[in-house]
């Protein structure tokens, strides 16, 4: 039983390894730079072992964007929430609420975090803008508040 937890927290692991090489490589180097290769380099594997955990440089790169915007996306939900509970809310908590949560990126150590967002939102790669996609849907709900905070302003 032991064993079977240790071998699961490996894989673990590597997986958490081979996302954070493939966000570093991609904010150094640029999204469409990013390859296979040079994130196996990185993390000390091979090539095999990056495609048996995530089966294709698309879905790597699908997840590494997952992984980040899910990161925010908690954060974000909840202070979208908690205006939306307002009758009025001011149009700076509302600003404030889309940016505070990419702010935490701007801590030492999560620079690469931060330029993979930046490039991120100009990549013209289809899984990264799909991933993308899905939550630019999700920015109604501000658009909804400013609506509400700015009522002489048309839609």
């Amino acid at each position: 039983m032991a064993r079977r937890i240790k071998t699961a927290a490996k894989k673990r692991n590597t997986a958490e390894a081979i996302l954070e090489a493939a966000e570093r490589l991609c904010a150094t180097h640029g999204i469409e730079a990013m390859s296979i290769r040079d994130v196996a380099a990185e993390v000390g594997v091979s090539i095999p072992v990056i495609y048996h955990h995530y089966e294709s440089r698309s879905n790597l790169l699908r997840m590494v964007a997952l992984n980040r915007f899910s990161e925010i996306g908690r954060e974000y939900q909840e202070l979208l929430t908690a205006l939306e509970a307002q009758k009025s809310p001011a149009v700076r908590d509302i600003i404030r609420a889309v940016l505070q949560p990419v702010n935490q990126w701007r801590r030492p150590g999560r620079e690469a975090s931060l330029q993979f967002y930046a490039l991120a939102l100009v990549c013209p790669l289809p899984e990264v803008k799909e991933t993308l996609d899905v939550g630019v849907a999700g920015f109604y709900r501000v658009v909804a508040l400013l609506e509400r905070a700015l009522p002489h302003l048309t839609h």
